[in-house]
């Protein structure tokens, strides 16, 4: 049986800081946020990162989060490198999240 190559990356997007004053449940969702640290998003993608974040910004498939309040991709935040598998992905992007909320990030995937 033959391995499939790797495809699919891990990424994160900086959000505004207006996200955590206008959305109540992002808010929510990130009770142990410290203030004045940054907002993230972070997402998996068959794409490349930069390809994936043009599409939220364009409104495909988009995040609300990533839409309206995107500013750059914020790679420096990733812990593991890309590619991965699909199912690597998807469990990265989970871990991803719990991580930098354990952090005190307030962090947003879907």
């Amino acid at each position: 049986m033959t391995k499939k190559a790797p495809s699919h990356h891990v990424y994160v997007v900086l959000l505004d800081p207006a996200v955590w004053d206008n959305e109540k449940k992002f808010r929510e969702a990130n009770p142990n946020a410290i203030p004045g640290n940054p907002c993230l998003y972070v997402g998996q993608t068959g794409k490349t990162p930069e390809e994936r974040f043009q599409d939220h910004l364009n409104g495909h498939k988009s995040s609300k989060y990533v839409k309206k309040y995107g500013q750059r991709l914020a790679l420096e935040f990733l812990e593991r490198d890309n590619p991965m598998t699909y199912d690597e992905s998807l469990a990265e992007e989970s871990r991803l999240t719990d991580s930098l909320r354990q952090l005190g990030y307030a962090a947003w995937s879907n």
